[in-house]
């Protein structure tokens, strides 16, 4: 089973939790069987090669179809998830606080569910692009707008946080909008969990040929399992030696894809109680 193969499956066991989800709240069977079907045919497209297969000369490559599956799966998934995010809103403003908690975890289910599925169809329609456009790209700025996001969230949980960005700007060669999302992701899984307690600094540092974007927590030692998982994916460079189904796992796996179709590098290093390090490392625009 190759990469894809791998990542395929995945993305199948998901659909099928966020259906199993759907039915145990809605007991919708046409809707269930409705929507297992598209996976059944996914199976088809991943293990059947071409070769295999007795066609003269398709129109669409099997890629073309396998994304234009994936599109429409992820529509379907959306779809329940969002009939159950809207149901669990709707009833913590409605119903007594001792069926609260019930409805908060089938909630935050729900909403990692989605995540999930956004970072896998993201993941698979990065592997998929022929050609990302780029263009010199000022990472202060882009640093900035991503930071912009988190201040609130921050001031609100009393976060202790220091930032350094250079007052000139500092050029890169990149997609703004894939830059954004993986320096967004890793902010993110450096604060998961640990907001209370969070020292957090951010720093970019310009050198001759680099420059590098340093993401620190040392608030408090990092959860065991986010901690094993980035270490399986930016120290290991094995994703499946300790990785889960779980949104960090596909989200860093993400933002590695990302840093490095930007010839750059990510590494990460965590010291127990002292917390956590993301480095980001990216050449300089000449």
């Amino acid at each position: 089973m190759n990469k894809r193969q791998f990542l395929m499956i995945q993305f199948i066991l998901l659909s099928i939790c966020a259906f199993g989800l759907e039915f145990l709240l809605f007991q919708d069977y046409m809707m269930f069987f409705a929507l297992i079907n598209p996976l059944v045919l996914m199976i088809v497209i991943i293990f059947i090669h071409p070769k295999n297969m007795k066609v003269a000369k398709p129109a669409v490559s099997s890629n073309d179809e396998v994304e234009k599956l994936v599109m429409h799966i992820n529509h379907d998934i959306n779809t329940p998830l969002t009939k159950i995010i809207g149901f669990c809103e709707s009833a913590l403003m409605e119903d007594t606080q001792s069926d609260s908690a019930s409805y908060e975890k089938i909630l935050s289910s729900a909403l990692d569910l989605k995540s999930i599925n956004t970072s896998y169809v993201k993941l698979m329609q990065f592997s998929n692009s022929t050609k990302i456009s780029k263009s010199p790209l000022d990472l202060c700025e882009t640093l900035r707008l991503v930071l912009i996001e988190f201040i609130t969230t921050l001031d609100q949980h009393n976060v202790q946080y220091a930032i350094s960005i250079p007052e000139k700007p500092v050029y890169v060669h990149g997609n703004a909008r894939l830059i954004r999302e993986a320096l967004r992701i890793l902010i993110d899984n450096a604060l998961t969990k640990h907001l209370p307690s969070s020292k957090i600094m951010i720093k970019l540092k310009q050198h001759t040929n680099h420059c590098q974007i340093i993401i620190e927590n040392h608030g408090q030692a990092p959860d065991l399992e986010n901690d094993q998982i980035a270490q399986s994916i930016f120290t290991f460079s094995n994703e499946g030696s300790r990785g889960s189904l779980g949104k960090t796992g596909v989200s860093l796996k993400l933002t590695k894809a990302i840093i490095e179709n930007h010839r750059g590098l990510v590494d990460y290093s965590s010291e127990g109680p002292r917390g956590l390090t993301y480095q980001v490392t990216l050449p300089v625009h000449q």
